[in-house]
């Protein structure tokens, strides 16, 4: 079960079994918001099947996109090693299935095998490195410098020349680059119609190099 999560990667059988008997395994349903900011806990989650979002938001119900966790990838981490609350709120965007560890287990894992304490700090490493592109994407660029950097980070290349990205709402560009969805909606559409994109069943195709500016 915990063989394909990267936090235990090099762990021998046996040891993985062992951490095995100390997880619960939590099953939640698309949307279901697992960790909420500012709350009081300090478990680590492993994701076994799923794909989630990390945000922010205010009281006026506006939202900020922080990064997608995937399957094989875990979080929870800062308030398991701090004790305080919750940095960023976490949401299943899909049928999702997680172990859940609590801090004490943790600790007594790291106790006994120290190789994950490294692995640990590079899953801290490379959550710093992309907020750091992402203030230095927000202080650089403009709206549709944000979305076209989105766009290409997002989509993979079909090995027809093109690049095409996994279903993506406008919703979720708005979010992620800082923007109303009204204004994402007019960039792409203009992309659209000088043959820069296409979009079918949400997922955005590629077919030339994005204009340098809008």
């Amino acid at each position: 079960m915990l063989e394909m999560v990267a936090l235990f990667e090099g762990l021998d059988p046996d040891s993985i079994k062992t951490i095995e008997t100390m997880v619960t395994v939590r099953t939640m349903s698309k949307r279901a918001v697992i960790l909420t900011q500012g709350e009081e806990s300090s478990s680590l989650y492993l994701v076994l099947e799923g794909r989630l979002k990390a945000y922010l938001s205010d009281a006026e119900g506006r939202e900020v996109t922080l990064g997608y966790i995937e399957q094989g990838e875990a979080f929870g981490e800062l308030s398991l090693l701090d004790g305080k609350p919750r940095s960023a709120s976490v949401m299943a965007l899909t049928h999702t299935r997680c172990a859940v560890l609590s801090r004490a287990s943790f600790l007594d894992i790291l106790n006994a095998n120290p190789c994950i304490a490294l692995h640990l700090l590079e899953l801290m490493a490379r959550r710093v490195r992309n907020s750091t592109a992402s203030i230095a994407d927000f202080a650089l660029l403009d709206v549709y410098g944000r979305i076209a950097r989105i766009l290409m980070d997002s989509s993979r290349e079909d090995g027809q020349g093109r690049r095409i990205t996994d279903p993506l709402t406008h919703q979720e560009i708005a979010s992620r680059v800082g923007s109303s969805r009204e204004m994402v909606t007019r960039i792409l559409n203009d992309l659209r119609r000088g043959g820069y994109i296409s979009i079918d069943h949400k997922c955005i195709t590629l077919n030339r190099n994005l204009p340098a500016r809008w």
